[in-house]
């Protein structure tokens, strides 16, 4: 290999720049480029990193993202080995059609209560916590530590006090929310390829949300996890699929669920 025809000019000139397509490692090391994408001109400076098998080898192991959400430009810390939408677009485009479906739900309210879970380093939280509603009280939870801390981090940075960002599994955590965040008017989720599962579908059910925001990678546990959510008084009413992952038979799908009127 020489170079990698999907990959974003930023990308491959790291890679030139590292010597990544040069040889040298361990036959059947893993390397890793994670380089943000310069959505404003500026040049990547040491906005990137190479890792080995998990290791930097140059660069820096906190990256900086930037997101343009609704006219507003959000600024994430991420982990250079940690979870970022891997197109370049996809952040903007997910996080934008998240964001008007969120404040078509919520409407004229002037306060909210939002959950937003597997929220990873806050892609989906800070765009919620400030676009939405006039007031916002939020509830966070990522099972990644490292994620969890950038997250904290990305809030601080915009004063956001009235996030509760918890790290630790999704289902345990629901068990426990604090009283003024147990009903919440809107959750948000984007759990990994095996969905969200029977249980934390039957503790949103229970939260008595009105709208749930399901962000699925694999159709097929969001078909699960839909009928599981139908059998507990919701309807499907609206989704959308991007093509975030081209080439590949995998795609990413935004699916709006709401209470049924009679349930």
């Amino acid at each position: 290999l020489d170079t990698m025809p999907l990959a974003t000019n930023a990308l491959l000139s790291v890679a030139d720049a590292q010597h990544v397509w040069d040889g040298g490692l361990e036959p059947g090391s893993q390397i890793r480029l994670s380089v943000p994408e310069p959505r404003d001109g500026r040049a990547t400076g040491d906005n990137y990193a190479v890792l080995v098998d998990g290791e930097l080898v140059a660069g820096s192991n906190r990256l900086t993202e930037r997101v343009a959400v609704a006219g507003t430009t959000f600024e994430y810390t991420v982990d250079a080995n940690g979870f970022w939408q891997i197109h370049r677009q996809a952040p903007v485009a997910l996080a934008n059609h998240v964001i008007d479906l969120a404040r078509r739900e919520i409407g004229d309210q002037p306060a909210a209560t939002i959950w937003d879970l597997y929220s990873g380093s806050g892609l989906f939280t800070l765009p919620l916590a400030t676009l939405v509603a006039p007031r916002t009280r939020m509830l966070s939870v990522e099972g990644g530590r490292t994620a969890v801390k950038n997250a904290q981090r990305n809030l601080r940075h915009l004063n956001l006090t009235d996030v509760d960002a918890r790290c630790g599994d999704v289902a345990k955590t629901l068990a426990n929310v604090p009283a003024h965040l147990a009903h919440p008017d809107l959750i948000v989720l984007d759990p990994p390829r095996a969905g969200a599962r029977a249980k934390v579908c039957r503790q949103m059910a229970a939260s008595g949300a009105r709208s749930i925001i399901y962000i699925a990678c694999d159709p097929t546990s969001l078909g699960r996890d839909a009928g599981t959510l139908l059998t507990l008084g919701y309807e499907l009413a609206d989704v959308r699929a991007f093509d975030i992952y081209p080439m590949t038979h995998h795609v990413e799908t935004v699916a709006l669920f709401r209470r049924a009127e009679h349930a």
